[in-house]
């Protein structure tokens, strides 16, 4: 049985590069498009853990993390943040949001980040 990472990725392009590199792995990814789905979906399903496109808006990433990290049957679920292109201050933004982890998207090192 694979451990399910619950994914916030509107581009169907990402999805299909996460899901392939995943494919060998104890991983499975589920993918939302919608903050508010994703919330929905993490509240029903308590994945293994859950990654969010920084870039995220409505809500921003920052407020999906800050909202998980303060409700108790989500807070222990980690939370990876993760950019496909360039994004500044990821210690500041790990810091002031509770992110578990930030990754800068590579796909050769994408299973490296989540073990």
């Amino acid at each position: 049985m694979s451990k399910k990472i619950l994914v916030l990725e509107p581009s169907t392009t990402t999805q299909a590069i996460i899901t392939n590199k995943l494919k060998k792995s104890e991983y499975e990814a589920v993918f939302e498009t919608s903050g508010i789905k994703f919330l929905v979906t993490m509240y029903n399903t308590s994945p293994t853990a859950v990654l969010i496109n920084a870039k995220t808006l409505n809500p921003k990433s920052t407020e999906l993390v800050r909202l998980i990290k303060s409700v108790d049957r989500l807070r222990k679920i980690p939370v990876g943040v993760y950019t496909t292109g360039d994004f500044s201050f990821e210690s500041h933004y790990m810091r002031n949001t509770g992110t578990d982890m930030f990754i800068h998207f590579n796909p050769e090192d994408f299973i490296e980040k989540l073990n």
